[in-house]
């Protein structure tokens, strides 16, 4: 469907490896449990999902199985789960979208502990997607593939999210670049113990997605 199509972002790949080699499995450990904590970091009313309540529905995540088929991976369906109980902005999307439609998720482990991406399609064609990624990276994205009617709506909501996850982004004087098609503008918390921003990508002067990342 190309909806997971990546959107550019500031990641050194070389350096990341260098970065997992440096951390031990005394630190992995913990900030993998972090990671999967802060998905249920109080963000409002969970969605109306006591099971993952989704259809089949199309693919969303290319590589990726059903959260909760007969082959779903545990970790796919306890993040799943997580996700849809307290992440504000799959809740957003929901509240602005419709409900979930389909979700799929894939892993890969990296030094004995687990990451992976699970992705919702929800009606109205906006997907969200999020990755864990090692040693300590968590990467939310929300878009739609032909763009936000109320952009204004989406940034607020963007805006409190990173906030809630405990970012102070800094919303001046962005970097700019251009590829794919598309134009960004990603703004970042001054941290750098936290690495954490916001990426908005614009297709022409429409906003298609909204990427907020964080990597303590």
């Amino acid at each position: 469907m190309g909806l997971l199509k990546p959107v550019t972002v500031r990641t050194n790949e070389h350096a990341i490896g260098e970065a997992s080699m440096r951390w031990s499995r005394r630190w992995i450990g913990p900030v993998a449990m972090f990671l999967a904590a802060q998905v249920l970091a109080p963000h409002g009313s969970p969605m109306a999902a006591s099971a993952l309540e989704v259809g089949s529905g199309p693919a969303t995540l290319p590589g990726g199985r059903t959260c909760d088929g007969p082959d779903a991976d545990p970790w796919v369906l306890e993040m799943a789960r997580r996700l849809l109980e307290g992440d504000g902005l799959l809740r957003f999307a929901g509240s602005e979208f419709g409900q979930v439609l389909s979700c799929e998720g894939r892993i890969h482990e990296f030094d004995g502990f687990t990451f992976g991406t699970v992705a919702f399609e929800l009606e109205g064609g906006a997907v969200f997607e999020f990755e864990t990624m090692p040693p300590a990276v968590r990467r939310s994205v929300l878009r739609h593939p032909y763009g936000f009617g109320e952009e204004e709506r989406v940034l607020e909501a963007t805006r409190a999210y990173a906030s809630g996850l405990g970012l102070d982004i800094e919303w001046e004087d962005p970097e700019r670049a251009s590829g794919d098609g598309l134009l960004t503008e990603q703004y970042w918390d001054p941290d750098p113990g936290l690495n954490g921003s916001v990426l908005l990508a614009r297709r022409g002067e429409v906003l298609v997605s909204v990427t907020v990342t964080m990597a303590p």
